[in-house]
């Protein structure tokens, strides 16, 4: 998105009267007025979206909860088993495979440099 101040700014030129950057100065104001109304209606957006995200996860979380709890499912052992069991499977990951984070760096690592030794030949 561009800003209104900056077409505006596009349109004038550096040699100008007195009169043409009164209305550079007047046509900034007006457009810088327009940006900050687009820029509050944007944020405005954003918030209401935000809130109904956290709306419909708090739904689902109390649904959840009185499941759980309707099912006599005590939520702390719960939670605690899911982190045992994904904890378990990180650490399975790792033994059999390394860590997956400094794999993925090693192999970009890699290909940069093969491109780079590639690009250098070349030259």
């Amino acid at each position: 998105m561009t800003s209104a101040v900056h077409q505006v700014l596009k349109q004038y030129s550096t040699d100008m009267s007195i009169s043409d950057l009164h209305s550079l100065i007047m046509s900034i104001k007006r457009a810088a007025a327009e940006d900050e109304v687009d820029t509050q209606t944007r944020l405005e957006e954003v918030r209401q979206s935000v809130i109904v995200d956290y709306t419909a996860r708090d739904q689902r979380d109390a649904r959840l909860q009185h499941f759980m709890q309707a099912h006599n499912v005590p939520l702390e052992e719960h939670m605690a088993a899911v982190c045992r069991s994904s904890s378990n499977l990180e650490s399975l990951v790792v033994e059999s495979f390394g860590n997956p984070t400094l794999y993925t760096q090693g192999r970009k690592l890699t290909e940069n440099m093969s491109l780079y030794k590639k690009d250098a030949k070349n030259l």
